[in-house]
C-alpha cells in the first residue's frame, strides 16, 4: 500500500502463511464439494442455504453457488407464511449487504439482490436506495452499483428530475464521473422530450447541457468523460437512411448493386424490393446481413429494350431509373451527395455547430495540444464542411498523431475515411457529368484503410499505389468493387493477399509490385479470378524463391506474370 514502510516477513511468519493458506483452500474444497454432492441430489433446504453462505462470505464471485439459492429460495418460499417469507428474504438481503461490503462490484451479488427483491412480499426500496447512496459515495464509478440503482429508482417511482439532480450533484463533485455523465444521459430525453427538434430534446435543456460540459473542458480538458457526453450530445440524432447509387448492368452476368449511407437491413417484413419493367416484383431478403450495400443478381432482364428499374423499401419507392435499349449498364447517383459522407454529430444544427467550434477554438488556444479539443474540433469542422475546411482538418489529424502516439493507428484510420469522402465526393459529380468515367485515383494519400467502397460499383479502374495497407482488414472493401478490372496495389505493406480479392470475378489486372509478400500460397486466392490476365508481382520477397514464377504458372497458366 502507498505511504506503508514495508517489513520484511520472517522465514516462520511466511510458513505460518502457507500453512494458513492450505488450510483455507482444503476448506474451501471440501465445502464445495459437499454443496456440489447436494445440488446433484437435489437437496433444496435450510441446511443447504447454510451451508452456501459459508462459503459465499468468503468469495461472493462464484455465480453458481448464487444459482443454487435460488433455486432453494424457489423451492422454500412458497412453503412458507408471510412472515416467513419476509423474514427469509431480510436474512438474504443482510447476506447480501455483508458480501457486498467486502466486494463491491461482484455483478452476481447485485444481481441476486434484485431477484430477492423481486421475490420479496415487502421490498424496502427507501433502503436499497440509501445503499445505492452509500456505495457511491464510497466509490462513484461503480457502474453494477449505477445500474442496480436505476433499477431500484424505477420500482421506487421517484422521478426522474430527483435522479437528475442527483447526477449533477455527482459530477459537481467530480467532473471525471463517467457513469454520471451517462446516468444524464438516459435522464435527459425522458425530462425534456421535444418532438419538433431533431434530436428528440428540448432546444433550451440542450444549451445547459452544452455549457455543463464547456464548464468541465475549462476545468480538467484532459479528462474524457465530459467530452463523450459532448459527443453524445451533438450525436444523438438519427441518420435517415437513403440510397447513395444503384448499378444495374445487363451482361456478361446481370445484377443491381444498391448502396446505402449506412447499414440497413433487409427483412422479410421489410424487404428491399426490386422491380424490372412490368415483371413481378423481387424481394432481396436476408435476416442475418446489416450491410450498406445489397446485391440483387437472380435478373432476367429484356434483351435490346429499355428497361424500368424500381428500388423500394417501406411504403415508398427510393429510385426509379430506366436502362436504355443497347445499353448494357445505367448508374444513378443521389442529387445530395453530402449526406453519404455525413459524420456521427448528426443532432445538431449549423447554429450549435459553429457555436462549439468557437467554443473549441478558444480552447485550444489555452490548451494547444489536448487531444480532445483537436478530436472535437476537427469532427465539428468535419460536420460543418469537410471538403471546405479539408487542409485544416488534415493538420489536425497529424497533430493528433504527434500528441497522441499511441493512438496512431486509430487517427490514421480516420484520417483515411475523410480523404476518401472528399476525393469520392469529388469523383461522383464529375461522373454524373461524364457517364464514361469509371476510374479512381487513390494513390499517395498514406490511406491505412479503405472506406466508402459502397459507392464505388461502378469502378472499373482503381490506384492505390503508395499507401499504407498492410492487412486484409484494411481492404475488406475491396468485396463491394464487383465491376473492377483493373487494380494496383503497388508499394504499399502487404504481407499476405486480401481475401477478398477472390470476389473480384471481372479483375483483369493486379499489381502487388513492392510489397513484403512473402509466401507463395497466399497466390491461392487468385484461382478464382477468372478473368485475370496480368499479374505484377515485381519487388516482393516471394520473387526470390526458386519456384515462384512455375508455381504461379502452374496455378494461374493464362496470366502474363510480371516479378
Amino acid at each position: 500500500m502507498h505511504g506503508r514502510l514495508k517489513v520484511r516477513s520472517t522465514a516462520e511468519q511466511e510458513e505460518a502463511r502457507r500453512r494458513e493458506k492450505e488450510k483455507k483452500v482444503l476448506w474451501y474444497r471440501e465445502k464445495n464439494e459437499s454443496i456440489f454432492a447436494k445440488r446433484a441430489a437435489g437437496e433444496k433446504d435450510r441446511d443447504t442455504l447454510k451451508l452456501t453462505e459459508e462459503v459465499l462470505l468468503e468469495n461472493s464471485d462464484v455465480g453458481t453457488l448464487w444459482s443454487y439459492r435460488r433455486e432453494i429460495l424457489t423451492e422454500l418460499l412458497p412453503t412458507c407464511s408471510q412472515e416467513d417469507s419476509e423474514t427469509m428474504c431480510k436474512t438474504e438481503l443482510n447476506i447480501l449487504e455483508r458480501c457486498l461490503r467486502v466486494n463491491p462490484k461482484a455483478y452476481c451479488v447485485w444481481l441476486h439482490r434484485r431477484w430477492v427483491l423481486e421475490h420479496s412480499p415487502a421490498p424496502q426500496w427507501a433502503h436499497e436506495k440509501q445503499l445505492c447512496d452509500l456505495f457511491l459515495n464510497h466509490d462513484e464509478r461503480n457502474f453494477h452499483c449505477w445500474d442496480y440503482r436505476r433499477y431500484v429508482i424505477r420500482k421506487a417511482g421517484i422521478p426522474p428530475s430527483d435522479e437528475f439532480k442527483y447526477s449533477f450533484d455527482k459530477i459537481a463533485t467530480n467532473f471525471s464521473n463517467h457513469s454520471a455523465w451517462h446516468y444524464r444521459s438516459k435522464l435527459l430525453p425522458l425530462l425534456h422530450p421535444s418532438h419538433s427538434s431533431s434530436n428528440g430534446i428540448d432546444e433550451n435543456a440542450m444549451k445547459k447541457e452544452y455549457e455543463l460540459a464547456q464548464n468541465a473542458f475549462y476545468t480538467d480538458p484532459s479528462d474524457q468523460s465530459a467530452w463523450f457526453y459532448h459527443k453524445w450530445l451533438l450525436g444523438r440524432g438519427t441518420r435517415g437512411t437513403m440510397i447513395g447509387c444503384v448499378l444495374v448492368r445487363r451482361d456478361p452476368a446481370p445484377f443491381i448493386a444498391v448502396s446505402f449511407n449506412q447499414n440497413v437491413k433487409s427483412t422479410e417484413e421489410e424487404p428491399i424490393i426490386v422491380t424490372l419493367g412490368d415483371a413481378l416484383p423481387k424481394p432481396v431478403t436476408d435476416s442475418g446481413r446489416f450491410e450498406s450495400l445489397w446485391w440483387s443478381c437472380d435478373l432476367v432482364f429484356p434483351k435490346d429494350e429499355e428497361v424500368t428499374v424500381r428500388i423500394e423499401k417501406g411504403d415508398g419507392v427510393l429510385v426509379e431509373m430506366s436502362l436504355d435499349k443497347g445499353s448494357n449498364s445505367s448508374l444513378w447517383l443521389t442529387p445530395d451527395l453530402d449526406l453519404l459522407f455525413s459524420t456521427y454529430l448528426t443532432a445538431a444544427t449549423s447554429e450549435v455547430l459553429d457555436s462549439e467550434l468557437v467554443m473549441c477554438r478558444e480552447l485550444l488556444q489555452l490548451e494547444p495540444d489536448n487531444k480532445w479539443c483537436l478530436l472535437t474540433t476537427l469532427q465539428l469542422l468535419e460536420a460543418i464542411d469537410y471538403d471546405k475546411h479539408h487542409k485544416e482538418i488534415i493538420d489536425l489529424y497529424d497533430k493528433l498523431v504527434k500528441c497522441d502516439p499511441l493512438r496512431r493507428g486509430y487517427y490514421n484510420d480516420l484520417r483515411s475515411r475523410h480523404l476518401i469522402a472528399v476525393k469520392l465526393r469529388r469523383r461522383l459529380e464529375e461522373r454524373r457529368e461524364s457517364p464514361d468515367i469509371n476510374s479512381f485515383d487513390l494513390s499517395q494519400l498514406n490511406l491505412s484503410r479503405l472506406y466508402f467502397t459502397q459507392h464505388m460499383v461502378f469502378i472499373e479502374d482503381l490506384l492505390l499505389n503508395g499507401n499504407k495497407l498492410n492487412s486484409t482488414h484494411s481492404l475488406e472493401g475491396l468485396k463491394n468493387l464487383k465491376s473492377l478490372q483493373s487494380l494496383s496495389l503497388a508499394d504499399n505493406q502487404l504481407i499476405t493477399l486480401p481475401k477478398t480479392l477472390g470476389g473480384l470475378t471481372n479483375l483483369k489486372s493486379l499489381s502487388l509490385e513492392n510489397n513484403d509478400i512473402k509466401e507463395l500460397e497466399d497466390f491461392d486466392t487468385l484461382r478464382s479470378l477468372p478473368e485475370l490476365k496480368e499479374l505484377n508481382i515485381r519487388g516482393n520477397p516471394v520473387c526470390q524463391l526458386s519456384d515462384c514464377e512455375p508455381f504461379v504458372k502452374k496455378m494461374l497458366p493464362n496470366i502474363k506474370l510480371i516479378h
